[in-house]
């Protein structure tokens, strides 16, 4: 069979989207926006009511508001967020068409009622809540049982006592390290009362908060942007080889794409519509996050994702999300990634997204191997394992940064791995599915499948730390086991994709170069949540030395991704145009290895007896002679760079602030002046080197065995 380069199959399905010259482009820019009539009223309007459009209106006369009932007969030509009934709102038009996005946002004139009436019903609305509010939760932290290296934190609700946070995720270590140290604080006044940050709220995704009106085919192909600027965002979607772009069989999609377009695209159904918004919206995040605006002047890329986000999720509510469909399950992946690639912070509605797009997986019956079907196609088989392997992987790292169970249990499924081979290998009209070709052979589809391997060991952890939080013994030689299989795993990776670090991989493409951070990201995010249990207990129990080294290696070489990364999404950095790379789950990886070392700086400062270490603690260490794996200093040195790199972004990220205000207290407690008592008393020279890449202290594989 012969050798096919992936760059050029994929180039070559890519080339089809983008206009070769500007004319496309020009005719789009001469659409001009039709401003719609309005006729109904602005309460119906504004509660999504049917309205009779009498005056007053059958719904107004219901709610004895008949006084407030108008229509206003046309909306304002200022940047407002897209009216959910009327599809001819699109974003795409360029400033001689559409008004700037920074214009006045003016808003239709209602009467003074109306207004007092809104503002009485918000008043009782606080009134409500701050009767609800809760007593502050008392400091239980005396009450721990003194044998503190035996203790670890327990699976259970968080401290807002809300919300279930899993014993492996790294605001539970937290609560180890309050332990250890009596002046740390866990509450949001963990620095000094001045230190303010703004933090845009956030809200939950489209699809479970918003109420969508009922519109036809025809009313969303009028949504979608021009034709020419759709060709472009697809593009920029395959271009960016995120993980769900291999869910599709690009030369299938491309003659999908084209039949929708060349013939009657009122035909298509509402999960196409979907998707392709789905695609533009994931187009717009990459333009967004490179710092730039749309391909042929067609505007904010950060209001178009906006925009066709939101489009995603209506399209996706008129087609029934629980409801099998052909490009179903990759269109509802690539709205979950809308959610949760915008954010660094966790979305706890995003969860839940994920779990009804493993539900309708299993509807779809994707848990089964396609050789328990005799009648399905090889083509959709292998399709069905691709995207298996998609939502298997999404589900157990997500569910382990958002500390609960999986939705997938290892045990009732049996969908093989898909095999490594190009698009151009099978089609749909093919028989028989040929061989795999070797993993030296990068393919679409071999990030995925190496990526599953740890996958499946990183269940195997989960299942052991799950089942000790549960109060079921797990023996240590199981741990053990469990260990050698990641070990295993890592060291049967091909050549291709074995970590080698920026500076070693200057020809490589970037795509390869991410794909081998994902990889041993996960290999040493797996090994700090196995060994995290037994890194207290070797302090006393040498048998268990192995975790504790195992445990600091992995969290240190962890942030030294962190500063890798980092300096290369500056404006000079190779993932300056990649930056979606750093989403919330890496930031959790990032945050558990910071807490790994803060927990060993608590102990280090427990051992020399330090004044500010608890009772419990002195009492614990004070006859400790475990040998050091990195020194006090080293700890600070590393944690204080880790510092740095969450400070450029704890303006934007809660948990960037979040993390940045912790790693203060604890620097400060452990080396006074020199890191900063508080977070604002970093020194201006600390501050013009944030944004690059610190100087840091690793030494030589830290801790690794």
């Amino acid at each position: 069979m012969e050798d096919v380069d992936p760059e050029a199959n994929l180039a070559g399905g890519i080339s089809q989207l983008l206009p070769p010259s500007g004319p496309e482009l020009s005719s789009a820019l001469e659409h001009k926006k039709r401003n719609r009539i309005r006729l109904s009223c602005t309460h119906c309007r504004q509660k999504k009511l049917k309205c009779n459009r009498q005056l007053p209106c059958d719904q107004c006369e219901k709610r004895d508001i008949a006084a407030d009932c108008q229509i206003i007969p046309y909306e304002s030509q200022t940047h407002q967020r897209p009216d959910p009934s009327a599809p001819a709102k699109r974003f795409g038009h360029p400033p001689s068409s559409a008004p700037h996005p920074a214009a006045s946002r003016a808003k239709p004139q209602v009467k003074d009622s109306a207004f007092q009436a809104r503002l009485k019903h918000l008043e009782h609305l606080v009134h409500v809540l701050k009767s609800q509010r809760r007593e502050p939760l008392e400091d239980a932290s005396d009450e721990l049982p003194p044998d503190i290296v035996r203790s670890s934190a327990k699976a259970g609700l968080s401290a807002d006592d809300k919300r279930y946070v899993d014993a492996t995720n790294w605001e539970s270590i937290l609560d180890d390290i309050t332990v250890l140290t009596r002046d740390l604080k866990t509450d949001g006044d963990i620095s000094d009362p001045g230190d303010h940050v703004d933090i845009p709220a956030t809200q939950g995704p489209n699809l479970l908060v918003g109420g969508f009106p009922h519109l036809s085919i025809a009313a969303l192909v009028a949504a979608l942007p021009p034709r020419a600027l759709v060709d472009r965002l697809v593009a920029r979607f395959f271009e960016a080889k995120e993980p769900a772009w291999a869910g599709f069989h690009v030369p299938t999609f491309m003659r999908n794409y084209k039949d929708f377009w060349d013939n009657n695209p009122l035909d298509a159904t509402y999960t196409w519509i979907a998707l392709l918004f789905a695609m533009c919206a994931h187009g717009a995040l990459y333009f967004d996050m490179a710092g730039q605006d749309l391909p042929g002047n067609f505007g904010s890329a950060s209001m178009a994702f906006d925009e066709y986000k939101y489009r995603t999720a209506q399209c996706l509510a008129l087609s029934d999300p629980s409801k099998p469909g052909n490009y179903k399950v990759q269109t509802m992946l690539l709205y979950f990634g809308t959610e949760y690639l915008r954010h660094h912070d966790f979305i706890l509605g995003t969860s839940t997204l994920l779990a009804m797009t493993v539900r309708l997986a299993v509807h779809m019956g994707m848990h089964r191997d396609p050789k328990h079907y005799p009648d399905m196609p090889p083509y959709e088989g292998e399709i069905r394992r691709r995207v298996w392997a998609i939502v298997r992987e999404i589900d157990a790292l997500v569910s382990f940064q958002f500390g609960v169970p999986s939705n997938i249990h290892p045990s009732w499924y049996d969908t093989e791995a898909p095999r490594n081979l190009h698009d151009e290998d099978f089609d749909e009209d093919t028989r028989e599915l040929p061989p795999s070709r070797p993993e030296t052979e990068r393919t679409v589809s071999l990030p995925s499948i190496l990526r599953g391997r740890l996958i499946e060991a990183f269940s195997a952890v989960i299942a052991i730390t799950t089942a000790a939080a549960a109060g079921k013994p797990v023996s240590y030689a199981e741990v053990m086991r469990v260990d050698r299989q990641l070990e295993d795993v890592r060291s049967k990776l091909p050549p291709t994709f074995r970590y080698r670090p920026f500076s070693q991989s200057l020809v490589d493409p970037v795509e390869v170069i991410m794909n081998r951070y994902w990889l041993d990201l996960l290999y040493h995010k797996s090994r700090i949540v196995l060994h995290r249990k037994y890194m207290c207990v070797a302090r006393r129990e040498p048998r268990y030395e192995h975790s504790r080294r195992a445990c600091i290696g992995a969290a240190t070489q962890t942030l030294r991704h962190q500063c890798d990364i980092h300096s290369e999404m500056q404006l000079d950095g190779r993932l300056a145009k990649d930056r979606w790379f750093l989403n919330s789950m890496s930031v959790h990886g990032f945050l558990l290895a910071d807490m790994i070392l803060c927990l060993e700086l608590a102990y280090l400062k427990a051992k020399d007896k330090a004044c500010d270490a608890s009772d419990v603690a002195l009492k614990a260490f004070a006859n400790d002679t475990t040998p050091d794996i990195l020194s006090k200093q080293q700890l600070v040195d590393i944690l204080r760079n880790s510092r740095l790199i969450w400070q450029t972004t704890r303006k934007q990220y809660r948990e960037s602030n979040r993390a940045f205000r912790i790693l203060s207290d604890m620097l400060a407690m452990s080396a006074g002046s020199d890191a900063g008592s508080s977070p604002e008393s970093t020194s201006s020279s600390e501050r013009a080197d944030s944004n690059a890449a610190p100087a840091l202290y690793f030494g030589a594989d830290a801790g690794e065995t």
